[in-house]
């Protein structure tokens, strides 16, 4: 395969080029990746933790047990006739207060991204 083309450093006032696929050169990347780190991680404290967000013990069990109830398998991937390990449960009706069975679908994370428009930037999410 051949090398990437030489593009211009993504750094602010930097004038060097790069191969890099993460569009910094080798002095810009460590200041562009720490800047990242320091964002996700401010929105990470202010979002709160799992239990604060109303997915404490309870839910974990529920979780638990839709998980075993489908075999563990994402149940989008299993009607394309592939067996891909679900890793999220996804509340149906968009409810996170209603942990009723019905309401519940083990999903692998593309399909789980897919139903909440996370892929490409999207934000339209795709409702089933």
């Amino acid at each position: 395969m051949p090398p990437r083309a030489l593009r211009p450093c993504k750094g602010p006032g930097c004038r060097t080029t790069t191969r890099d696929s993460s569009g910094y050169c080798d002095v810009c990347r460590p200041a562009a990746e720490a800047k990242q780190a320091a964002v996700e991680a401010s929105l990470e404290q202010r979002r709160g933790s799992s239990s604060k967000r109303g997915y404490g013990y309870a839910w974990r069990d529920i979780r638990e047990r839709v998980l075993r109830q489908h075999g563990g398998l994402c149940l989008d991937c299993k009607k394309e006739k592939m067996f891909i390990l679900a890793v999220e449960v996804h509340h149906i009706d968009g409810d996170s207060a209603n942990n009723d069975f019905l309401n519940l679908a083990p999903l692998c994370r593309a399909h789980h991204d897919l139903r909440h428009g996370v892929l490409k930037g999207r934000r339209k999410a795709i409702r089933s």
